[in-house]
């Protein structure tokens, strides 16, 4: 498409280009979305309206265009927040994707989420955290709160993000070691999972990890070993003595 060429030359076209976005015209949208996308931060508000429209493949085509402005869709973080809980799967995942993709100017508005949001939208911002170059200093406080969620999932997904984001202070050490103790199993094999990605900070959490030798899951008692194997010879060293 010709708009597209020209790019932010064609701002006058934004209203026009937005409305047959929403026409769901299946056979062009994606040609309305990829023009709205090369024009640039001045077809924000359209993309973004589109997010909320009735028709699946409209609100996929806005995300595509959204993706092309970059880091300039960063006030759009939170209705893609809101995307990350579509019906629709293509869209769930073309939402997660676009919140990667946009990178650290996205992670105040997704630390945000973590720390105001509940269900989906919460694992879904803490997901969107799991990637190179985020600061585990901007993000950590609120995935340690995340840690304390009611959704047994939520706990799990804090748990992987804090791994994702490569604590290495003792106090979040011991607040994944804590989550060994979680009532439900899952949670307990993705802290000990989690640990043993952080291996080389994780001594810590060496108690807990004995004691979760004697836990009721086999999947945790595993997941417990293999991480006292990755840390080594500290491990032993953290023992206490007979």
């Amino acid at each position: 498409m010709a708009l597209a060429v020209i790019g932010p030359g064609a701002k006058a076209a934004v209203p026009t280009l937005g409305r047959w976005l929403l026409s769901k015209d299946p056979n062009n949208m994606w040609y309305f979305a990829d023009a709205l996308g090369a024009i640039g931060k001045d077809s924000l508000p359209e993309l973004t309206n589109a997010l909320g429209s009735s028709d699946a493949r409209t609100r996929a085509a806005a995300i595509f265009g959204l993706r092309k402005l970059g880091p300039a869709a960063e006030p759009a973080v939170l209705p893609l927040l809101q995307r990350v809980t579509d019906s629709d799967a293509d869209v769930r995942t073309r939402a997660h994707d676009a919140l990667v993709e946009m990178g650290p100017p996205a992670v105040p508005a997704l630390v945000q989420a973590v720390e105001h949001e509940k269900g989906e939208v919460r694992r879904g911002a803490a997901r969107a955290l799991m990637h190179p170059g985020v600061s585990r200093r901007l993000v950590e406080p609120a995935l340690l709160g995340m840690l304390h969620d009611d959704e047994p999932a939520s706990r799990r997904q804090a748990v992987a993000t804090l791994a994702a984001v490569r604590v290495r202070e003792e106090p979040a050490i011991l607040a994944i070691a804590a989550a060994l103790k979680d009532p439900v199993p899952e949670v307990r094999v993705a802290a000990a999972n989690a640990l043993g990605e952080v291996s080389g900070k994780a001594q810590p959490a060496v108690p807990a990890l004995m004691e979760a030798l004697k836990d009721d899951s086999p999947e945790v008692r595993s997941s417990a070993a293999r991480t006292l194997g990755l840390i080594g010879a500290p491990a032993k060293a953290a023992q206490p003595e007979s």
